[in-house]
């Protein structure tokens, strides 16, 4: 097993390996992982990383499920070491509020997601009533959309 790792290992990685099997050939091969995840592995403080998801917001350029993806990688880090519901919590409320409309992101707050996944479920709703209500879009039509349809569409706010 160590020598296949041997192979899948690149530049200072690789050379990394060499010295450390160099000094001890007997190192199994879970030592040898550990050592390179030491030397190689995500290394931010919790602190930082903490810091770094509550100030997190959706950019103006980033459709809603590519903000639920960065968002959701951000918490990991900044929670790697607390259980998964206390986690989850915390995402589903910051999700809502670093949406860039915050309109859309307080009453989606207040539909109480239990997930992501309930989040952009209720911005999908809103949309579509958004734009059924703006005669956007014709209640005829509602049986086709599709969530991903939605989440690419970009809505402007009626001046009136």
């Amino acid at each position: 097993m160590k020598e296949y790792l041997c192979l899948s290992l690149t530049g200072k990685a690789s050379e990394f390996y060499a010295l450390v099997t160099d000094k001890r050939d007997n190192l199994s091969f879970v030592n040898i992982v550990e050592k390179l995840v030491l030397r190689f592995g995500y290394k931010e403080l919790p602190e930082t990383a903490k810091i770094k998801f509550s100030n997190a917001t959706q950019t103006h350029d980033e459709t809603i499920d590519d903000w639920a993806d960065r968002f959701l990688t951000l918490a990991t880090k900044a929670f790697r070491h607390l259980p998964a519901n206390y986690m989850n919590e915390q995402v589903v409320l910051c999700f809502c509020h670093g949406l860039n409309d915050k309109e859309a992101g307080e009453s989606v707050v207040n539909m109480r997601p239990k997930s992501i996944e309930e989040a952009i479920n209720g911005l999908c709703i809103l949309m579509v009533l958004c734009l059924v209500d703006l005669n956007l879009f014709p209640k005829t039509l509602l049986r086709n959309v599709s969530r991903s349809n939605l989440l690419e569409m970009k809505i402007t706010k009626n001046p009136n």
